[in-house]
């Protein structure tokens, strides 16, 4: 990882945390009471997020806890942009997400996210045929969640970083895909019932 990536990285992080800890006094009122349980505890997703298209099925499990499993398309389209280089990589996988509301919001606010994915990726890339394997990635986000419409709709907005392996090899071992630490962005769109 070059010291420019490294550095964007760093800042992305570092904005995502700042962003947290300032937007957390402001809306920690709304948590004062005791913590409770939505009135809508599932929500059907649209995942939106860096390099992932999703739709997932999220379940309120505590005031400060939900699980969501989501099956996604990977395509690390981004990853050109800060330090890698540019791959055809792409797949079909299942992401296992649990959701920590530290404010006790159950769905909605503070919340911080860490998540692995397992994916059948296909690349060729500069190879002379496409190979296909298994990739993995992981990484945790820090974001806000709202609920609007009587707590019926849903939109989050996370920043955070996540690690790939989307890498595949050929008959003669030639390597094809990417691999590394990129930013991670959540855009979640969503529908409780």
């Amino acid at each position: 990882m070059t010291v420019r990536a490294r550095s964007r990285l760093s800042a992305s992080m570092l904005l995502a945390v700042g962003l947290a800890w300032q937007v957390t006094p402001a809306f920690a009122a709304e948590s004062q009471g005791a913590p409770s349980m939505p009135a809508r505890p599932t929500i059907l997703e649209a995942d939106l997020g860096s390099g992932v298209v999703g739709v997932g099925i999220e379940r309120v499990l505590t005031p400060a806890l939900s699980l969501r499993a989501t099956f996604q398309l990977n395509r690390p389209w981004y990853a050109q942009f800060w330090h890698g280089d540019e791959s055809d990589v792409i797949g079909f996988g299942g992401e296992i997400r649990p959701f920590f509301f530290p404010l006790g919001t159950a769905g909605r606010g503070l919340y911080v996210s860490p998540f692995g994915r397992i994916v059948g990726i296909r690349a060729q890339d500069k190879l002379p045929e496409s190979a296909s394997g298994v990739g993995w990635s992981t990484g945790t986000t820090v974001g806000w969640g709202w609920l609007f419409g009587d707590g019926r709709w849903l939109a989050r907005l996370g920043a955070g970083a996540q690690y790939w392996s989307f890498e595949v090899t050929d008959a003669r071992g030639r390597v094809a895909g990417l691999r590394g630490v990129y930013p991670d962005v959540d855009i979640i769109l969503g529908y409780a019932f």
